[in-house]
């Protein structure tokens, strides 16, 4: 495991590891099929489907971002 300052016990690092790791693939995932419910919309909600779509789907991806981003990675 690599050398972290955060004071946060070695035990506790690697289950709390594996679920960030994933909570971040279903983050990821949640993406993808929004992203797909946007580009595959249809019908006379058309319009308010896809921009409800394409918000959700960028503000899963600004949480995605953020972990991406985070210091360390």
């Amino acid at each position: 495991m690599r050398q972290s300052k955060i004071d946060i016990k070695h035990n506790v690092r690697e289950p709390m590891i594996a679920v960030l790791n994933a909570r971040l693939a279903a983050a990821i995932d949640l993406r993808t099929h929004l992203n797909q419910a946007h580009w595959n919309v249809r019908g006379p909600d058309f319009i308010g489907l896809h921009k409800m779509f394409d918000e959700m789907g960028d503000a899963v991806e600004d949480q995605i971002g953020e972990a991406y981003l985070a210091p360390g990675r």
